[in-house]
């Protein structure tokens, strides 16, 4: 292991197996699991994490079905997983060769297409949020070190980290907000059907107006992508915009009537 200039090992050979791993201290290595035809580490880096998964399968077609039972996405769980090794199955004659068994070696290496984090934008449906505004002075009351074009760089930059924030906390991702509204107001709209109740009806209509909001923000939002995007690509978004004024259309709610025949025609 030192030669190999290796810190620390485990293998399965103490359940009739083959396989060694061997890695260096800077990786917080767990064992999860472990039979004869493979070893499932958990490997950690920093704050980065994944289940390695080191394969050697059997020879024989029934001892590799209880290999592929073990590795299922059920038993795997939802970590990112990496599967390596020799599977012993091959896809066609071509692969069969002498003995291919070699030393694999893994290294982390940082993207080499990486250019940082993606540029900041504006969302122009932030400035109809309530709390907007509010949220902006109390960022830009904050002391900073400085005078003059540098305490003002310092202050957007603080601002921009911060709106960032700001943004996945409270608006996340407005398809899925938009999402849950509907799904909520069909079911109130249900249990009005079955029987009318005062506090499900004031619900309904809280979950409407808040609803035409967040649609409000979605069409904000596609509008400013719309605009750049034809910046960007001219005439030949038109499926773009054709597209979205479909899926526009087909949001709207125009009327509303419970089973007493009550009808409700505001947003």
């Amino acid at each position: 292991m030192r030669l190999l200039k290796f810190d620390e090992a485990i293998s399965n050979e103490t359940d009739g197996g083959k396989i060694w791993v061997f890695w260096k201290n800077e990786l917080d290595v767990q064992v999860v699991r472990m039979s004869s035809q493979f070893v499932s580490l958990c490997i950690t880096e920093g704050s980065n994490h994944f289940l390695g998964n080191f394969i050697y399968a059997k020879c024989n077609r029934l001892e590799r079905q209880l290999l592929w039972e073990e590795l299922n996405s059920d038993r795997m769980g939802v970590e990112p997983c990496l599967f390596t090794g020799d599977f012993n199955v091959i896809r066609s004659d071509i692969e069969r060769t002498t003995s291919d068994h070699c030393p694999m070696v893994i290294e982390f290496l940082s993207d080499p297409f990486s250019y940082g984090p993606p540029p900041f934008r504006f969302q122009q449906m932030w400035v109809e949020h309530p709390d907007f505004m509010t949220f902006v002075q109390n960022v830009w009351s904050e002391s900073v070190i400085g005078s003059g074009l540098l305490k003002l760089a310092t202050k957007l930059k603080k601002l921009k980290v911060a709106l960032r924030v700001w943004n996945k906390s409270v608006f996340g991702r407005t398809n899925n907000q938009i999402a849950i509204l509907e799904y909520k107001i069909e079911n109130l709209e249900s249990l009005l059907q079955r029987g009318w109740d005062n506090d499900i009806e004031r619900e309904l209509v809280r979950s409407s107006n808040e609803l035409s909001s967040w649609r409000l923000r979605e069409d904000i939002r596609l509008a400013q992508m719309a605009k750049i995007k034809w910046r960007m690509d001219g005439d030949s978004n038109t499926k773009f915009f054709h597209v979205w004024l479909s899926n526009k259309k087909h949001r709207k709610i125009h009327q509303l009537r419970t089973s007493n025949g009550l009808e409700f025609n505001s947003p």
